[in-house]
């Protein structure tokens, strides 16, 4: 499993229709966006901006350019700490039935 960074901070210049984010592995990607009301991300007081900006690069591709690298984010392992235990082999014993060699009696 592969941890993608979210972004975190929104630049939009209106001039040259660039937008400057910042992601959360602190890189910052600039992307060619021609600006148009329903971008809801350029709105600081919403909640879901991340979400918005991911789905508009995922249902439309836009021309982007790397100003900054983003620091290596850490792969969490799958189960830590998990180590397989052997499986014990439980034996059943019907009700009433004392099987022997527990209490020492044959």
């Amino acid at each position: 499993m592969q941890i993608l960074p979210i972004p975190i901070d929104f630049k939009y210049d209106k001039d040259t229709q660039t937008l400057d984010v910042k992601w959360g592995d602190n890189s910052v990607i600039r992307y060619w966006i021609a600006y148009h009301p329903n971008l809801a991300f350029l709105s600081p007081s919403n909640s879901r901006r991340g979400r918005d900006f991911i789905q508009l690069l995922q249902s439309n591709p836009v021309k982007s350019e790397i100003i900054r690298e983003g620091l290596e984010m850490p792969q969490p392992e799958i189960r830590p700490g998990f180590v397989e235990q052997p499986q014990t082999k439980l034996t059943c014993v019907p009700f009433g039935h004392k099987p022997s060699g527990i209490d020492g009696a044959a």
